[in-house]
């Protein structure tokens, strides 16, 4: 967790500086660190957490270069990733953490979107579904 910490601060430092190229590289290796951990499952909620915050810091990083699509992009990947673990993942604290995580990421990928003039069928693809629920129980 701690390289993950580190990367993303470095990001921090660099977009704080407006170095967006430098803080898109560090953020690129903060999400490839998160997406390790989200495949290992553990922890989990250190994990989702990791990987959407990965993805909205590079959706700003984007944003930030005017480039709103790229940075939609971003928000959109984060919403749809939590929806697939939602309903294909078969690990439940990957579930939870997942569900405590999806509508947040929704509700920034609307907001993105919203504020940034987009329509809102920029916003959702359509491969983006609605939250489901667990129906399995959760021990």
């Amino acid at each position: 967790m701690e390289d993950w910490k580190q990367l993303t601060r470095a990001g921090n430092r660099s977009y704080e500086r407006g170095d967006f190229a430098c803080a898109r590289r560090a953020y690129l290796e903060a999400l490839a660190t998160a997406e390790r951990w989200l495949v290992c499952g553990e922890p989990a909620d250190e994990a989702v957490a990791a990987f959407v915050i990965s993805h909205q810091n590079l959706a700003e990083v984007y944003a930030g270069l005017d480039d709103c699509e790229r940075a939609i992009d971003h928000l959109r990947a984060a919403h749809e990733r939590l929806v697939h673990l939602l309903e294909d993942d078969d690990r439940p604290e990957l579930q939870l953490a997942a569900l405590r995580h999806c509508n947040r990421a929704r509700l920034e990928l609307m907001t993105f979107a919203r504020n940034h003039g987009l329509s809102m069928t920029l916003a959702e693809d359509t491969r983006s579904r609605p939250v489901p629920r667990l129906v399995a129980p959760l021990h």
